[in-house]
């Protein structure tokens, strides 16, 4: 396997050691694009390919389709719906009646908005480590061979010229 494979590809298996390195990278230049502005949206779009690639070979090694990666975006997307609901029924409850009990359904529909949030975090957190350490299957599965070669593994030296 070959660093483009790894990061531009969504076939075949990776193991352990290669998901955390690809991980390491795609987050070190997430962060470095956060130093670029007008160019580090473009780059945090630009990098959610290759960081669905990463997770995806890395659930196929579990025998897994690449669709369960989708699980923590499905439930942030929840989280933040019914956060935001929660909080604008409290705004619009404060605005319309304008007295301290509307200001705390407001309060609390802002700490649900975090708790909620939070809890995508965690389940976020959660999904990345189940993914980057559990033990791959043994064996072939029906997304390639079992132990790949690693992006780190030289490739096998080519035999000296034989001189005639």
């Amino acid at each position: 396997m070959d660093w483009k494979t790894l990061f531009l590809s969504t076939k075949g298996r990776i193991g352990q050691k290669d998901f955390w390195i690809g991980i390491a990278i795609l987050t070190g230049i997430w962060w470095a694009a956060h130093f670029v502005p007008p160019f580090g949206y473009l780059i945090h779009v630009l990098l959610i390919f290759p960081f669905v690639c990463l997770h995806t070979k890395r659930l196929h090694d579990l025998g897994k389709s690449g669709f369960i990666q989708l699980i923590p975006d499905v439930v942030g997307l929840v989280c933040f719906i019914v956060g935001v609901m929660w909080l604008g029924t409290g705004l619009v409850s404060a605005v319309a009646r304008g007295d301290g009990v509307a200001v705390a359904g407001l309060l609390m529909g802002a700490l649900l908005l975090v708790v909620l949030v939070g809890l995508w975090a965690l389940v976020s957190l959660g999904f990345l480590l189940w993914t980057g350490l559990a033990p791959g299957q043994p064996g072939d599965n029906r997304f390639g061979p079992a132990r790949p070669r690693s992006v780190l593994d030289n490739p096998p030296a080519a035999p000296p010229p034989v001189e005639v």
